[in-house]
């Protein structure tokens, strides 16, 4: 039997604690049904249990999991409008922030996980069947490798939660999204600097004037949500071959 807090986990879950600081959101949270919450629990529990035996999250206490991934992860609401969107793409998705969560409310739009590491993409694989999200599907490999195939300026959204540096993140994405497609990078509370001193890696890659939305989680802090929307192809040379984005960053 489970030992997962779940009433801890519902307490915590308030939509209403993400407030906005500056910026113009896209649109208001949509109430939460209890069959969404209800699988909002089933994968916080997956990730808990999967990370005893490797690691995918330093976050396993069930309010903090709420706040920090799940209140997170919808907060891309508001950067975004939703209604208009056929497709998303997670680029390293890990533990399914914030696809998963995001999937779950929008059965209208197709998601595509995107996870280099084999043990997280099989990970991300169990939860969808065992949710039944059959809007989502996994590919396991690197966003290098999917950013020069088919997949290539194809979709309508792609975010990243990602820790890697803002041109690095730029990079692996810019070249996924489709012209007049947004990329959202979810940030800390220091993402608006970081965004001001990237802008010439945006430009080089395809994207227009970038917009920041900040926002508040209850007591977890600030966070700067970046979406750019994409006004021409990424010049063919990008993204560079695996490992490189990362090891020379665009100035």
């Amino acid at each position: 039997m489970s030992d997962f807090d779940f009433e801890t986990f519902r307490s915590a879950l308030r939509p209403e604690a993400i407030t906005v600081i500056s910026g113009q959101p896209q649109g208001a949270l949509p109430p939460l049904s209890a069959e969404q919450i209800g699988a909002f629990e089933r994968h916080a529990e997956m990730v808990v249990e999967a990370n005893r035996a490797f690691n995918l999250t330093a976050i396993t206490d069930p309010a903090e999991m709420a706040i920090k991934h799940y209140l997170d992860s919808l907060s891309c609401y508001l950067a975004i409008d939703y209604i208009s969107i056929a497709s998303l793409c997670d680029v390293g998705s890990g533990a399914g922030f914030p696809a998963i969560p995001l999937a779950i409310l929008f059965a209208h739009t197709r998601f595509t996980l995107i996870e280099s590491n084999q043990k997280k993409a099989r990970f991300l694989q169990a939860v969808i069947e065992s949710l039944g999200l059959q809007n989502c599907e996994v590919i396991a490999d690197r966003a290098e490798v999917i950013g020069q195939g088919p997949f290539r300026e194809t979709f309508d959204v792609v975010v990243s939660r990602g820790v890697a540096p803002l041109p690095v993140l730029v990079e692996y994405c810019l070249p996924l999204v489709k012209i007049d497609g947004t990329f959202l990078a979810m940030r800390g509370r220091k993402g608006g600097e970081e965004a001001g001193s990237s802008k010439q890696s945006f430009a080089i890659l395809g994207a227009g004037d970038l917009e920041i939305l900040k926002v508040t989680l209850g007591d977890a802090g600030e966070r700067a949500l970046i979406t750019a929307t994409k006004s021409h192809p990424t010049p063919l040379k990008y993204p560079r071959r695996p490992g490189i984005p990362s090891k020379r960053p665009l100035k």
